[in-house]
């Protein structure tokens, strides 16, 4: 059986709210926690490792850390290092926000949030 169009709205609304949820509501920004994620993920490669779950679950919640993986896969500023599994590294536009906060100074409790990281088709 095919899809209708119908069905396929109903997906397409179905991600669009999971998004929502888990970017306070913008579908273009990016919140401080998936930022710090990316951060993190560019960290290790610039050490020569990949980022695994486990690594990222070290340093962030580990119930949020697969909700977050997902939200910066579908907005494709990470990918999948090498088609192995559950290792991370930064695509070309997590790498400018990954340089945007090496390059920043803050004050210690405040977070970074991305704009313009629209979810990509």
């Amino acid at each position: 059986m095919g899809t209708t169009n119908a069905q396929v709205q109903r997906r397409r609304n179905k991600k669009a709210d999971q998004y929502a949820k888990q970017n306070y509501g913008s579908t273009s920004t990016i919140g401080p926690r998936q930022v710090s994620v990316i951060y993190d993920i560019f960290i290790a490669n610039k050490n020569g490792t990949n980022c695994s779950v486990q690594s990222l679950k070290n340093h962030h919640p580990a119930s949020t850390i697969e909700s977050v993986i997902m939200v910066l896969l579908g907005r494709k500023l990470i990918k999948r290092a090498g088609g192995r599994g559950r290792c991370y590294e930064v695509t070309a536009r997590g790498f400018d926000v990954a340089m945007m906060v090496d390059r920043s100074s803050i004050a210690k409790g405040l977070g970074l949030v991305a704009t313009n990281m629209p979810v990509k088709k």
